[in-house]
């Protein structure tokens, strides 16, 4: 089963919510439904990072992911899905969108930034 999702609230206002598992898979928050993001059928969620603005509106996400697979080969995806040619990097529902992977973790990460 997924980690806890935990909950911290700045001075600022501003809001993480974050959820980590060593085992199985995070399940992605409701509040990012709407972004629909593309997540490789392959990849098993290990924790994620959402910031929020004081109005609880999406800042920024980041998605750490472990896979068996072939890295490339889940790069070689999310080039398609962003459209992008030389690297997986594109405009993702109003966000800029980052995917990379590290072959010696064999972690998968995905960032999105509000444009």
């Amino acid at each position: 089963m997924g980690g806890k999702v935990e909950k911290t609230v700045y001075d600022d206002g501003t809001v993480r919510i974050y959820a980590q598992s060593d085992l199985g898979s995070c399940k992605l928050p409701k509040i990012l439904d709407a972004l629909n993001i593309p997540i490789h059928d392959k990849l098993k969620i290990r924790n994620y990072d959402v910031y929020l603005d004081k109005d609880e509106n999406i800042n920024s996400v980041e998605i750490y992911c472990l896979t068996d697979k072939d890295g490339d080969e889940i790069i070689e995806w999310y080039k398609e899905k962003l459209n992008s040619s030389s690297e997986a990097k594109g405009m993702w529902n109003g966000f800029e969108m980052d995917v990379s992977y590290n072959k010696f973790s064999n972690l998968v990460s995905i960032v999105l930034k509000k444009q």
